[in-house]
């Protein structure tokens, strides 16, 4: 290990070790807060905090690992998980559809899901580590008989242990358009994208169609430390720069970022996992995992500083400063002389009352704005949907069913489809996350309300289609070309053996003359038009033949693409009513999950706002001494929230800068 190196191992430590500590911190601030939320009996700071609480402390960033089929992920993946024994297959068999998530429990646990039978429940099966190739290979599960759809993994592995969940896909470019289906399933859960090639095949067109894909519908596109990037099997080239050059040049053009930003990381899997085995140093030195360590745990360590820590340290602002506000504004009140002073004071807060109780009861303008912009917004995302889905087919009809790999393999036909049909849901989902962001923040300032965003859901990709696309239709129906193929063959021989033999009684006639004048020319002349009059009809006769079946090639190539363009159809209708349902859902969830957000906010303000009400009343009577007496309990209460609000700040502050690293 270099010098830089052991140096990125110690600020990786470091990074890791800081935000263990920041977290620890923050689910320390939970506990103080909910303790005097409870005593306020403020149930909806209790209710968020408790769910904030929970997303942090059992929050795991979900990093799907991904690429085109047989590119080595699962080979990969055992390398970094570091175990002796390969978790997962790594055969030369077909994998099947399955994505495989590993993830860190004290106790290890294996379990498949199933398909429920007859339209039933999904099941949920335990399995041993033995019998994970019984579901996940072509060889144990041909053809999925066994109607696997996930395999989960738990277990013991310290690096697994700073809640790290890695997606294992079975890719795409495959025999079977599940494999599509299911990686692009599983894109929209992902926090950040590991993306595998290899140095044996050269980045192809489809994979960098898959790599913008795949970065959309994950929604980390416009998010560097969203996108990780691996170059495989280093130790079967000699010079692994030229490879590393294209991947670069390739991935920089096909995601618009400069070159020089994007960074590809050249290893040796299967060098690593003979280090593992026997320590040998060189198979360690060959398989360069500690620079891929170094750039992955560090970049999700700051992309984890983010979504995880960040929301969490909001959601504690917001609960901090609903609680202080009723403390502070009593202290205020007890330092007030005049009576006009406390009677201004109280009018305010019971404006604030009425305002917040208008917006709870939905008579307020808020409701109606919010529906309004969500169902302009899902006006938006069905003419996006629809025009880019009119997208995919324009290429199906003008590109993809002329293309030979394509009429000969229609399933690969169906899985090019289907992943582009996904890369319009990709798109979809990002500008509803955008815009939903949008229009939060708009019904929040017209309600004077500070607000967290709120998880939303996702579009499901399309699901795979249950047709059979054969480019088979009519098959029976066809004409029998065999008749028409002799005439042919007939004719052309006919007009070959003709031609053959004039030009042969011409020639023979010629060379006839030369050796016996007279004689010779006529002998020459039969002999040659015999000869090359036979060659000729033999030529003619292949040469129709030939003809012919480049016809008939040529009219079964059109034949099959008029059954391709049919039978692919249904797949297009099904897509689209797929999608408009789905947007409908989508549309109805986001006004929900927002409607939901701003009513708990407000519920929460609400709540602030009458424990406010009653501290003033608690006292508008009473002795000098008794006011001095509440003055101290007051300022007693308000001291651990105060110092609560100054660490959140501080530990915002410490988040953005440890994100920054």
């Amino acid at each position: 290990m270099t010098d830089d190196e052991r140096a990125d191992d110690v600020t990786l430590s470091d990074a890791a070790e800081a935000f263990e500590l920041l977290r620890d911190e923050a689910l320390g601030l939970f506990e103080v807060l909910a303790g005097t939320a409870a005593e306020s009996k403020a149930e909806e700071s209790i209710r968020r905090l408790g769910a904030a609480r929970e997303r942090l402390a059992e929050g795991r960033l979900s990093v799907v690992v991904c690429g085109e089929f047989k590119r080595g992920k699962s080979t990969l993946l055992n390398a970094l998980l570091g175990e002796q024994e390969p978790l997962l297959p790594v055969d030369t068999v077909i994998a099947t559809r399955l994505v495989t998530t590993v993830a860190y429990a004290e106790t290890e646990s294996i379990t498949v899901v199933l398909e429920g039978v007859d339209g039933g429940p999904e099941q949920r099966r335990a399995i041993t580590r033995e019998q994970i190739a019984e579901y996940v290979t072509e060889l144990g599960n041909p053809q999925n008989v066994k109607r696997a759809l996930l395999l989960e993994i738990l277990t013991p592995n310290p690096r697994l242990r700073s809640g790290i969940r890695w997606v294992d896909t079975p890719g795409v470019g495959g025999m079977f358009e599940e494999h599509t289906a299911a990686t692009m399933a599983y894109l929209p859960t992902a926090d950040a994208v590991l993306f595998v090639s290899d140095t044996t095949k050269p980045l192809t067109q489809s994979e960098l169609t898959f790599l913008r894909s795949a970065t959309t519908a994950a929604q980390v596109a416009d998010d560097p430390d969203g996108q990780l990037y691996v170059l495989t099997r280093i130790d079967t080239v000699g010079d692994v720069t030229p490879h590393l050059q294209d991947m670069r040049a390739k991935v920089a053009a096909a995601t618009g970022r400069p070159a020089g930003s994007v960074e590809v990381v050249p290893v040796s899997a299967r060098a690593q996992l003979h280090w593992l085995e026997s320590g040998d140093e060189l198979d360690r030195e060959v398989a360069g995992f500690d620079r891929l360590e170094a750039v992955i745990w560090s970049t999700l360590h700051r992309r984890r500083t983010t979504l995880l820590l960040g929301g969490a340290l909001a959601d504690l602002d917001l609960t901090a400063q609903a609680l202080l506000g009723p403390v502070d504004i009593a202290i205020e009140a007890l330092r007030k002389d005049g009576t006009a002073e406390l009677a201004a004071l109280r009018e305010q807060i019971a404006a604030k009352q009425r305002r917040l109780q208008v917006l709870r009861q939905g008579s307020g303008a808020w409701t109606g704005e919010l529906h309004r912009k969500v169902a302009e917004l899902g006006g938006l995302l069905k003419r996006r949907a629809a025009a880019g889905l009119n997208e995919v087919w324009q290429r199906v009809a003008t590109d993809y069913v002329y293309r030979n790999e394509f009429l000969d393999d229609t399933s690969r036909l169906v899985g090019q489809i289907t992943a582009d049909a996904s890369m319009v849901v990709g798109g979809l989902n990002d500008l509803a996350a955008r815009e939903a962001s949008r229009v939060l923040a708009e019904v929040a300032a017209q309600s004077e309300l500070q607000l967290t965003r709120p998880r939303l859901a996702t579009l499901p990709n399309p699901p795979v289609p249950t047709l059979a696309v054969t480019g088979g239709l009519g098959a029976a129906d066809r004409p029998n070309r065999m008749p028409a193929r002799l005439r042919e063959m007939g004719w052309a021989s006919s007009t070959g053996g003709t031609l053959g033999g004039a030009v042969g009684y011409t020639v023979g006639a010629i060379i006839g003359t030369l050796v016996a004048p007279g004689p010779g020319t006529v002998a020459g002349a039969q002999f040659g038009a015999w000869i090359v009059g036979a060659i000729g009809t033999l030529w003619g006769a292949s040469m129709g033949w030939q003809h012919s079946r480049n016809e008939e090639a040529k009219a079964d190539r059109e034949a099959r693409r008029r059954s391709l363009t049919q039978e692919l159809a249904a797949l297009r209708q099904g897509q689209q009513a797929h999608l408009e349902q789905a947007l409908a859902e989508l549309q109805s969830g986001l006004t929900q999950a927002l409607a939901a957000e701003l009513s708990s906010r407000i519920r929460q303000e609400l709540e602030s706002a009458d424990d406010t009400v009653k501290r003033l009343e608690r006292q508008r009577e009473g002795s000098v001494a008794e006011a001095e007496r509440r003055l101290g309990e007051l300022r007693a209460e308000r001291e651990p929230l105060q110092k609560a609000a100054t660490r959140i700040a501080e530990l915002t502050k410490s988040a953005a800068t440890l994100a920054g690293r």
